[in-house]
């Protein structure tokens, strides 16, 4: 069997087991990301090809972790409580062998005592856009914990996606808002909205500053399945087609961040009130 068609099974059997379920937010989040879990999959067998340590944050309904787990991966998976209570996020814990890490407050991730000591790579998907809190102890603790010559890899909305920067204007024009709508605020649970999405000039710029040991690389990707529930819709997938095809404006940053062979240290202090 080849390594595609291993993460295809692997992605297949995660697949069944969101089906055996039954949650309906569960079923959802899995058609609306499975394109990207695909490449996910793909990317970090390829920087990982003999196996290796994992550290998911963000596991969310565990999906990404139990799909790495079945392709022979060591997967810790770090979430707040509120995932961890829900009885089929625990049955797929057990189910996928991953081990289930809670931890209610990130900017601290480094006084978690179920950590380990040491991983060869560091999934952090769809998670920067939420951060609010001072992110350097945060990233100072997984940069600690990176092996050298490890790996972050990193997914996240573009901030310069082509219907985003559309419906940007046209809201500035109207003199209606900025940024995300009220209605999303008060609709969504959530322990941070899209506080701030990035550009891949901002990326390779966030990683660098915190440490010179980090070789960022950056990729333009758009992964979203289409929903055909109006003419709105229509419009927005048919801007996302647009944006994709000319890679700057993909909705979506894919960003591999290697930690160096001989690493120098890590850079910033979190500052104080």
């Amino acid at each position: 069997m080849s390594e595609v068609q291993k993460i295809d099974a692997a992605i297949s059997k995660v697949k069944r087991h969101v089906e055996k379920v039954g949650y309906a937010k569960d079923i959802e989040y899995y058609h609306y990301h499975k394109e990207r879990f695909r490449r996910l999959a793909i990317k970090i067998s390829d920087l990982l090809p003999n196996g290796g340590k994992i550290l998911e944050i963000g596991s969310h309904y565990l999906q990404t972790g139990s799909i790495l787990s079945e392709l022979g991966f060591e997967v810790e998976s770090v979430d707040v409580s509120a995932f961890w209570e829900m009885d089929f996020v625990q049955e797929r814990s057990r189910d996928f062998g991953v081990k289930a890490i809670t931890e209610n407050d990130l900017q601290h991730l480094d006084l978690n005592q179920n950590l380990s000591k040491s991983y060869d790579l560091v999934v952090f998907t769809e998670i920067l856009e939420h951060i609010t809190f001072n992110p350097i102890r945060f990233w100072n603790c997984i940069y600690n914990r990176l092996a050298k010559g490890g790996y972050v890899y990193l997914t996240t909305p573009n901030a310069f996606s082509l219907p985003h920067m559309i419906r940007a204007q046209f809201n500035l024009v109207r003199m209606r808002s900025l940024g995300i709508k009220i209605d999303e605020i008060f609709s969504e649970v959530t322990y941070g909205h899209h506080w701030k999405e990035y550009s891949a000039n901002e990326i390779r710029y966030y990683f660098k500053s915190l440490s010179e040991d980090f070789r960022v690389s950056v990729n333009y990707f758009s992964y979203h399945a289409q929903r055909d529930s109006g003419f709105r819709d229509k419009i927005w997938y048919s801007l996302l087609t647009i944006g994709s095809v000319t890679k700057y404006f993909s909705s979506g940053l894919e960003a591999i961040i290697r930690k160096g062979d001989n690493p120098r240290g890590f850079n910033l202090k979190t500052p104080s009130y």
